[in-house]
């Protein structure tokens, strides 16, 4: 037994919202990247940076039907996706206050929805 689930509309628009909050989060991490460089900070926004494209291009492909390129066929697997977010959004957590606060309703919020996915079986 294979522990996935494939997204429904629902799931994908709760992923775009998580992604759109997301966005948020980087801008004032560019903004406090501005002031104080570190390269920490710079490697977890451009790791932010390219997820977001990758999980925008995810949900386009849901919302048509359409197939994914086989080298992110992974990401259609929503426990994948909600991985994702928790650990891109700890590495967030780091670069401003804001990424501070968005990082942690994002992580709680992945958490949630894998929790209510396993509990309720969604297919």
């Amino acid at each position: 037994m294979a522990i996935t689930f494939k997204n429904t509309n629902k799931i994908n628009i709760i992923n775009l919202l998580l992604n759109l909050s997301m966005i948020l989060s980087i801008v004032f991490g560019i903004f406090e990247l501005k002031e104080t460089f570190s390269f920490i900070k710079m490697v977890a926004i451009a790791y932010a940076i390219l997820y977001e494209i990758l999980m925008f291009i995810t949900i386009y492909a849901g919302f048509r039907e359409l197939n994914l390129p086989e080298s992110m066929e992974c990401l259609e697997n929503g426990y994948v996706q909600q991985l994702g977010f928790i650990l891109i959004n700890s590495l967030l957590i780091d670069t401003s206050m804001v990424g501070l606060i968005v990082g942690s309703v994002i992580i709680a919020s992945s958490t949630g929805i894998s929790i209510y996915a396993v509990c309720t079986g969604i297919e």
